[in-house]
């Protein structure tokens, strides 16, 4: 992953059952380690999914390392 956008700092990834969501809903974070910058994504599991917690790990992933400058 690549560094926080605000500070440089490490950010590290958690992934948690979304609580008040359908079975198979997940909570995605990301948050840097020393400003404690974070971003949140629920990812609904589609139906017979192998991984789901796998594939929310990539989405906030793919999330946290877009850039403005990429665009």
């Amino acid at each position: 992953m690549k560094p926080c956008p605000f500070c440089g700092a490490e950010a590290r990834r958690s992934i948690a059952p979304a609580k008040g969501h359908p079975m198979g809903t997940y909570i995605a974070t990301v948050r840097c380690v020393a400003c404690g910058a974070e971003m949140h994504t629920l990812y609904p599991a589609p139906p017979g999914m192998k991984d789901p917690q796998r594939q929310a790990r990539l989405e906030i992933e793919r999330r946290w390392n877009r850039r403005a400058k990429d665009a």
